[in-house]
């Protein structure tokens, strides 16, 4: 890089730490796109002036001049909104720092967490609910009713689990040596036509966040009406191999969230301007503060996600021989080649779970070897 574009990288990177020192995330306000927002706004700053190539470097350095002209007077309005706002907005920052500090959940607890996850979903949504309700016999039934259909979900889970053992019970007898690669792949082809063609036949339809609200993500409506979002659909599946011991883990088939890839590393544009509300040079201060934390409410796209069968405990299988269950397409099961043709971003993914996968290996050998012997290597 050029010294302008070295010390232009070092006077962003500072207003963006002063922004985290201060507690704030950096997101698009009004006025602009909802996916702008950013997980990582310094590594895809680092990345945009990494990979700025030819006349890309100059709307780069024009995009990198307004930015850090308005960065300050967006840290300014933001500080100065209401304390709600603020709270709102800290509280916002917090998560952020939890999720990039957080460790990656072994394939043995990701289902389980999943699971929990959705039923915490499902008590947040009853809670945000019960805000709404003026009479204490209201809230009292909307209770009784939430907890009803939790406790009917997970009788719903526990007899689709059931339904899959009765539908290839050789599969899930055991021998001397344990379940085969071969029992593996069967017990994944009983929970595909269990839950996607026969008695579950779950299926992703279209919907709209505007009438729907949070239904195709809340499980008891998802085994309800047999329809939801592709996490939701995953999250259900994930539910009922757990409770069959089936070594399976959940895999999002888009890249953009992994850092570092060529969709997740934003081009400059996108990574700053989520920090910059083009609208609020324009707008009175009072009204600027007011509506400095307040988003656009634009629906997000539904991400694909896929069902990795994993073999068998002290067995492998070549790469090309893994297989996928895509809940996107009545729960079709796919191997590397053909999902990878329909989502061609999810070789990214692959690569990126192998290289998560050798460094959680070297991180356990070293501690193995004994704290000096791990400094040492």
């Amino acid at each position: 890089m050029s010294r302008t574009q070295v010390v232009l990288y070092r006077q962003l990177l500072q207003a963006l730490r002063r922004m985290d020192r201060a507690g704030l995330p950096c997101t698009g306000c009004v006025g602009m796109p909802q996916w702008s927002q950013v997980l990582y706004p310094a590594a895809q700053l680092r990345q945009a002036f990494r990979t700025g190539r030819g006349s890309d470097i100059n709307n780069q350095l024009t995009d990198a001049f307004y930015a850090l002209r308005m960065l300050p007077k967006q840290l300014a309005v933001l500080q100065a909104s209401e304390e709600d706002t603020r709270q709102a907005l800290q509280q916002w920052h917090g998560l952020q720092q939890q999720w990039r500090r957080a460790t990656p959940l072994s394939t043995s607890q990701q289902l389980e967490a999943a699971e929990a996850a959705a039923w915490m979903l499902q008590r947040l949504a009853t809670q945000q609910a019960v805000q709404q309700l003026l009479l204490d016999e209201d809230i009292e039934q909307l209770q009784e009713d939430s907890k009803a259909s939790v406790a009917a979900a997970q009788q719903q889970l526990d007899d689709l689990a059931a339904a899959v053992k009765a539908a290839a019970p050789d599969a899930f007898v055991s021998g001397v040596d344990g379940l085969s690669n071969g029992q593996r792949l069967l017990q994944f082809e009983a929970l595909s036509q269990v839950l996607f063609q026969r008695h579950g036949r779950l299926r992703c339809d279209p919907f709209e966040w505007v009438y729907d609200g949070l239904a195709p993500l809340l499980l008891p409506q998802v085994l309800q009406t047999r329809k939801g979002l592709p996490l939701s659909l995953a999250v259900v599946a994930g539910a009922v191999a757990r409770r069959l011991g089936m070594p399976l883990q959940l895999l999002c088939a888009d890249d953009s969230q992994l850092p570092g890839t060529a969709s997740g590393e934003l081009h400059l544009r996108a990574a700053l301007l989520a920090a910059l509300p083009l609208l609020m040079q324009q707008l009175p201060p009072e009204v600027a503060a007011r509506q400095a934390g307040r988003t656009l409410a634009a629906a997000p796209a539904p991400t694909t996600w896929l069902l990795q069968l994993l073999p068998a405990q002290g067995q492998a299988w070549a790469e090309q021989d893994a297989v996928f269950l895509d809940v996107s397409k009545r729960g079709q099961l796919l191997d590397v080649r053909g999902c990878t043709q329909r989502y061609p971003s999810l070789e990214v993914v692959l690569q990126h779970q192998q290289q998560q996968q050798q460094l959680s290996k070297q991180a356990h050998d070293s501690s193995c070897t004994g704290d000096g012997a791990g400094v040492a290597a």
